[in-house]
């Protein structure tokens, strides 16, 4: 659910070419997906240390689109 939610972000806030920053914190990450800002935390860390995503204060920057694409389905 986390990942569906940030590869619809991407759209909105960069397309489909990676690097998309998304300014956004993991707590309206978590409101928009329905879920706890803890799921998304333990989502974003595994997507992290896969080398999907880098994790900033406040954004998340999506490194490899198609790699999260792919966690979502």
């Amino acid at each position: 659910r986390v990942y569906r939610r940030i590869v619809q972000l991407s759209d909105v806030f960069g397309g489909s070419t990676a690097p998309v920053v998304l300014p956004l914190t993991q707590d309206d990450i978590a409101s928009m997906a329905g879920t706890t800002r803890q799921t998304v935390n333990a989502a974003l860390k595994a997507a992290e240390t896969a080398g999907l995503v880098q994790v900033g204060r406040g954004r998340v920057t999506i490194l490899d689109l198609a790699g999260i694409a792919k966690l979502a389905r």
